[in-house]
Protein backbone atom coordinates (compact mmCIF):
# COMPACT_ATOMS: atom_id res chain seq x y z
CA UNK A 1 0.00 0.00 0.00
CA UNK A 2 2.93 2.24 1.10
CA UNK A 3 4.82 1.69 -3.05
CA UNK A 4 0.81 1.99 -4.32
CA UNK A 5 1.52 -1.32 -5.89
CA UNK A 6 -1.24 -4.50 -5.76
CA UNK A 7 0.16 -7.89 -5.78
CA UNK A 8 0.03 -8.07 -9.71
CA UNK A 9 1.97 -5.34 -10.60
CA UNK A 10 4.53 -7.29 -8.36
CA UNK A 11 4.93 -9.52 -10.75
CA UNK A 12 6.33 -7.57 -13.33
CA UNK A 13 10.19 -7.29 -13.81
CA UNK A 14 12.03 -5.27 -10.83
CA UNK A 15 13.27 -2.81 -13.43
CA UNK A 16 9.67 -1.69 -14.72
CA UNK A 17 8.93 -1.26 -10.84
CA UNK A 18 12.01 0.98 -10.41
CA UNK A 19 11.00 3.47 -12.94
CA UNK A 20 7.87 3.69 -11.86
CA UNK A 21 8.65 4.40 -8.21
CA UNK A 22 11.05 7.27 -10.22
CA UNK A 23 7.43 8.91 -11.68
CA UNK A 24 7.29 9.74 -7.93
CA UNK A 25 9.74 11.86 -6.60
CA UNK A 26 9.89 15.37 -5.06
CA UNK A 27 12.03 17.96 -5.93
CA UNK A 28 13.37 16.33 -8.53
CA UNK A 29 11.87 16.71 -12.69
CA UNK A 30 10.15 13.21 -13.49
CA UNK A 31 11.97 11.45 -16.04
CA UNK A 32 8.76 11.46 -18.72
CA UNK A 33 8.49 15.33 -18.54
CA UNK A 34 11.93 16.02 -19.01
CA UNK A 35 12.49 12.91 -21.87
CA UNK A 36 9.08 14.85 -23.42
CA UNK A 37 10.67 18.53 -23.10
CA UNK A 38 14.18 17.25 -24.41
CA UNK A 39 12.24 15.80 -27.78
CA UNK A 40 9.84 17.78 -28.36
CA UNK A 41 11.99 21.26 -28.81
CA UNK A 42 14.03 18.97 -30.90
CA UNK A 43 11.45 17.41 -33.15
CA UNK A 44 10.48 20.33 -33.78
CA UNK A 45 13.76 22.31 -34.61
CA UNK A 46 14.51 18.66 -36.81
CA UNK A 47 11.00 19.35 -38.57
CA UNK A 48 11.64 22.62 -39.55
CA UNK A 49 15.12 21.85 -40.86
CA UNK A 50 14.16 18.84 -42.75
CA UNK A 51 11.25 20.83 -45.38
CA UNK A 52 14.78 23.29 -45.82
CA UNK A 53 17.02 20.98 -46.33
CA UNK A 54 14.83 18.31 -48.26
CA UNK A 55 13.77 21.53 -50.87
CA UNK A 56 17.72 21.68 -51.62
CA UNK A 57 18.03 17.59 -51.43
CA UNK A 58 15.41 14.77 -51.08
CA UNK A 59 18.22 12.52 -49.65
CA UNK A 60 18.45 14.74 -46.42
CA UNK A 61 14.71 13.33 -45.30
CA UNK A 62 16.99 10.35 -44.95
CA UNK A 63 19.86 11.77 -43.01
CA UNK A 64 17.37 13.61 -40.77
CA UNK A 65 15.34 10.66 -39.92
CA UNK A 66 18.69 9.24 -38.63
CA UNK A 67 19.83 12.02 -36.93
CA UNK A 68 16.18 12.14 -35.32
CA UNK A 69 16.04 8.50 -34.73
CA UNK A 70 19.53 8.42 -32.79
CA UNK A 71 18.53 11.53 -30.79
CA UNK A 72 15.53 9.98 -29.90
CA UNK A 73 18.11 6.21 -28.59
CA UNK A 74 20.31 8.74 -27.11
CA UNK A 75 17.27 10.59 -25.16
CA UNK A 76 16.05 7.48 -24.20
CA UNK A 77 19.39 5.92 -22.26
CA UNK A 78 19.95 9.11 -20.95
CA UNK A 79 16.24 9.05 -19.03
CA UNK A 80 16.56 5.37 -17.78
CA UNK A 81 19.63 6.01 -16.45
CA UNK A 82 18.01 9.18 -14.68
CA UNK A 83 14.79 6.76 -13.66
CA UNK A 84 17.18 4.57 -12.44
CA UNK A 85 19.00 6.52 -10.71
CA UNK A 86 16.00 8.44 -8.87
CA UNK A 87 14.70 4.89 -7.63
CA UNK A 88 17.62 4.12 -6.53
CA UNK A 89 17.45 7.80 -4.17
CA UNK A 90 14.92 6.27 -2.32
CA UNK A 91 16.20 3.15 -0.74
CA UNK A 92 13.37 2.89 1.81
CA UNK A 93 10.98 2.04 -0.92
CA UNK A 94 13.31 0.02 -2.99
CA UNK A 95 14.00 -2.27 0.21
CA UNK A 96 9.89 -1.88 0.33
CA UNK A 97 9.44 -3.21 -2.90
CA UNK A 98 12.08 -6.10 -2.71
CA UNK A 99 10.43 -7.08 1.18
CA UNK A 100 7.21 -7.19 -0.74
CA UNK A 101 8.34 -9.26 -3.83
CA UNK A 102 9.84 -11.92 -1.91
CA UNK A 103 6.52 -12.25 0.40
CA UNK A 104 4.69 -12.55 -2.59
CA UNK A 105 6.80 -14.73 -4.67
CA UNK A 106 9.23 -16.57 -2.34
CA UNK A 107 11.94 -17.73 -4.09
CA UNK A 108 10.58 -16.87 -7.99
CA UNK A 109 7.45 -19.12 -7.26
CA UNK A 110 3.86 -17.97 -5.97
CA UNK A 111 3.32 -17.41 -2.36
CA UNK A 112 0.41 -20.22 -2.68
CA UNK A 113 2.51 -22.73 -4.02
CA UNK A 114 4.96 -21.82 -0.62
CA UNK A 115 3.37 -21.34 1.91
CA UNK A 116 0.29 -23.27 3.74
CA UNK A 117 -2.58 -22.38 5.68
CA UNK A 118 -0.96 -23.04 8.57
CA UNK A 119 1.65 -20.44 8.06
CA UNK A 120 -0.63 -17.84 7.80
CA UNK A 121 -2.67 -19.18 10.31
CA UNK A 122 0.72 -18.87 12.82
CA UNK A 123 1.31 -16.06 11.42
CA UNK A 124 -1.36 -13.97 12.17
CA UNK A 125 -3.34 -15.87 14.72
CA UNK A 126 -5.67 -18.66 13.86
CA UNK A 127 -8.89 -16.14 14.71
CA UNK A 128 -7.81 -13.66 12.64
CA UNK A 129 -7.08 -15.49 9.93
CA UNK A 130 -10.26 -17.28 10.24
CA UNK A 131 -12.21 -13.49 10.37
CA UNK A 132 -10.01 -12.49 6.88
CA UNK A 133 -11.07 -15.55 5.52
CA UNK A 134 -14.30 -15.00 6.05
CA UNK A 135 -14.56 -11.96 5.48
CA UNK A 136 -13.29 -12.27 2.02
CA UNK A 137 -15.44 -15.29 1.05
CA UNK A 138 -18.61 -14.60 -1.55
CA UNK A 139 -20.09 -17.74 -1.98
CA UNK A 140 -20.31 -19.17 -5.18
CA UNK A 141 -18.73 -16.48 -6.76
CA UNK A 142 -15.36 -18.41 -8.57
CA UNK A 143 -13.22 -15.12 -7.80
CA UNK A 144 -9.98 -15.11 -6.34
CA UNK A 145 -9.39 -12.57 -3.40
CA UNK A 146 -5.98 -11.55 -1.99
CA UNK A 147 -6.43 -11.56 1.72
CA UNK A 148 -5.01 -8.37 3.02
CA UNK A 149 -4.18 -8.86 7.17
Amino acid sequence: DKLGLGPNDLARPREDLVRELAQHVGDFDVPDVVAQRLTAGLDAELEALSARMTALDPNFAKTVARTRAAVHEATGRLIDKYSRALGQRDQAALDRLDRARAFLQPGGAPQERVFGLPYFAARFGPHEFVQCVLAACQPFSGKLEDLCP
